[in-house]
């Protein structure tokens, strides 16, 4: 294939969610500042984040003009916590192209972290301002409605999960703390299961040290939800999910469920 054929066929492939197969269609193919770029977002959506630095610098190196590389090193950078990093490359993206939707988005990310969610909200304001298709704009909720939203969401959920959820404390936070984040968790995930599993309980001491907990981060959901019915199918999603841990069931059985 040639290049633009080569471009092509790997858009399409991180478009269908497939970035093993864009890995592949790109092999050893170097010297493009195009190629490099999506070779770091494919990487990057498999969270090989030093491949996908490495694969940004290149793209950077070879096109010091385009923006696209220095928002996926920031990207990079947030997502292994190093907030300072994700900014300064964010603000370069930004120096190269005043509208770039995605390094507002990212800046928006990390506003958000620091607490600031003022900030936070102007940012991803200007990001969906930009471009609105790839940033929509979240939908918000005060901590109180979204709390009973969570509540009328469990309320709805399958019977057969009614008795297992009422042993479950739901406990929602804005965003993860990065305590939360150990075994290389994103810090935009929408929700996080702690405590014994049943697999785990002991029929000598029933109860566990640490009893189960679902915890729900608020600004992600309402982030990934973009519509008041998309928010309330993902937090389902995330309860459900999240509970099926407590069966010890992992991710990829999950993936079989529908609860991914």
């Amino acid at each position: 294939m040639n290049q633009e054929q080569l471009l092509e066929a790997a858009e399409k492939a991180l478009e269908a969610g497939d970035p093993v197969r864009a890995l592949e269609t790109l092999g050893q193919v170097a010297g493009d500042p195009e190629l490099e770029e999506l070779r770091g977002i494919a990487h990057m959506q498999l969270a090989q984040w030093p491949d996908a630095r490495a694969a940004f610098r290149e793209s950077a190196r070879l096109d010091g003009s385009s923006p696209g590389p220095w928002v996926g090193l920031a990207y990079c950078a947030f997502e292994t916590l190093d907030l300072d990093e994700a900014e300064a490359t964010a603000a370069e993206a930004l120096g190269r192209e005043p509208e770039a939707a995605g390094a507002y988005e990212i800046l928006g990310l990390i506003h958000e972290r620091r607490g600031d969610f003022e900030r936070a909200d102007a940012a991803f304001a200007r990001a969906t301002e930009l471009d609105p298709q790839d940033y929509p704009a979240a939908t918000r909720m005060s901590t109180d409605d979204f709390e009973a939203f969570v509540a009328q969401t469990i309320d709805a959920l399958p019977n057969r999960f009614r008795d297992h959820i009422a042993r479950v404390a739901v406990i929602i936070e804005p965003v993860p703390a990065d305590e939360d984040l150990n075994d290389d968790l994103s810090p935009t995930i929408l929700g996080l299961f702690a405590g014994a599993m049943i697999t785990e309980e002991s029929h000598l001491d029933p109860t566990p040290s640490l009893p189960p907990r679902v915890v729900l981060y608020q600004r992600n959901l309402e982030r990934h939800g973009e519509s008041p019915e998309q928010l309330a199918e993902d937090i389902q999603v995330t309860v459900l999910h999240e509970l099926a841990h407590l069966f010890g069931h992992e991710d990829d059985a999950m993936e079989d469920m529908g609860l991914a």
